[in-house]
């Protein structure tokens, strides 16, 4: 038996490693995006929140109601 499991153990890390291996890997693209919510801040009476989105490459400053009301967006520079 103590012949048999070093051949058994090296047998499994060998298909273990070539299943990560051939796993899928994700494109680079993703890990450079931007976050869509980059930050958020409430006012000082606790109704409406700021928060700059991305879109893309395109950032916009959002204000709402904490219902939800869109009181308006500009583009960020």
């Amino acid at each position: 038996m103590f012949k048999s499991l070093p051949a058994a153990v090296a047998a499994l890390w060998f298909f273990a490693a070539a299943a990560v291996s051939a796993a899928e890997k994700p494109d680079l693209a993703v890990y450079g995006r931007l976050p869509q919510i980059e930050g958020v801040t409430i006012s000082p009476d606790g109704t409406k929140l700021a928060v700059i989105r991305t879109d893309g490459q395109e950032r916009v400053l959002v204000v709402r109601k904490l219902n939800g009301e869109l009181l308006g967006g500009v583009k960020a520079a």
